[in-house]
């Protein structure tokens, strides 16, 4: 690795979530790098397909696909330390699928794919 630059690390499994209950994804840089200046991205199947999107200092909600939206939340407690978490509200089933999170500093870049799924809640059957 060239000095000055981190590795991008996500859910190092597949993230499960229960049918309409909410989820949080996390990703960190190592070694631990402030991203508080850099563009973060998490996008679903496509770098295009914006999740949530913070960039300037600021999230940029109007980038977010029409399906995300007021669904995210970025946790920015630990960014100094090159560490953030994007809390999703009420999974539904067109949520699952590959995930990325993408860290983008003025002279490096790079990207963590992971995966969602989501799990239906079934109820035992009633035997009488």
């Amino acid at each position: 690795m060239i000095t000055g630059q981190w590795q991008v690390s996500g859910p190092d499994k597949p993230v499960q979530s229960l049918l309409g209950k909410d989820t949080v994804f996390s990703c960190y840089l190592s070694p631990e790098t402030n991203v508080e200046t850099m563009e973060v991205r998490f996008f679903k199947d496509q770098f295009s397909a914006v999740v949530h999107l913070y960039r300037d200092g600021e999230d940029q909600k109007y980038m977010q696909e029409p399906a995300y939206r007021r669904r995210t939340v970025l946790v920015k407690d630990f960014m100094a330390d090159g560490h953030v978490s994007l809390a999703m509200r009420n999974i539904t089933l067109s949520d699952a699928g590959l995930y990325g999170c993408w860290f983008c500093s003025q002279s490096y870049h790079q990207v963590a794919p992971w995966e969602l799924q989501v799990l239906g809640q079934f109820l035992a059957p009633e035997i009488s």
